[in-house]
């Protein structure tokens, strides 16, 4: 979860103030970053998993200790965080890759259903309560009263 936070407001930061970052950029970081704590988890769920099937006996001592547990997420971690130090050039592809279905989508090259459609427009005519109605974001409507 903290990974989760960290890495939105990394990215938001430096696709605010960097001129040339596009949301493409914002959704590959992010993108990529989950991808790289995701194979951690898996790795770490299934070292454990496999040390404590191989020992029967001993899977009650390593499920009930928590320094062995502890111990392979910091192995893995640090594992992961060398291997993915630099993740630029996964950005760069998949944010590319991004840039190419937009640039498709708005050429006509790929249809997209009616259903899209109506969502575009829907979008286009009111982006407050279109966002409001789909992902739940707040909306605050300007309304000025003054009593005399």
């Amino acid at each position: 979860m903290l990974t989760l936070v960290i890495s939105v407001t990394f990215h938001a930061t430096d696709y605010l103030l960097n001129d040339q970052k596009t949301w493409h950029d914002l959704v590959a970081g992010v993108a990529v970053d989950m991808a790289v704590v995701g194979a951690a988890i898996v790795t770490t769920s299934t070292i454990l998993g496999v040390a404590s099937a191989a020992s029967a006996g001993l899977a009650t001592i390593i499920a009930g200790t928590v320094l062995v547990p502890l111990l392979v997420v910091v192995i893995v971690g640090v594992a992961f965080s060398i291997a993915f130090s630099d993740t630029s050039d996964y950005v760069k592809v998949l944010s590319d890759e991004l840039r190419n279905i937009e640039n498709k989508i708005q050429s006509g090259v790929v249809k997209i259903k009616a259903g899209a459609q109506k969502i575009n427009s829907e979008y286009k005519e009111n982006p407050n309560e279109f966002l409001h109605e789909t992902f739940g974001v707040p909306m605050f409507k300007k309304t000025r009263s003054y009593n005399l």
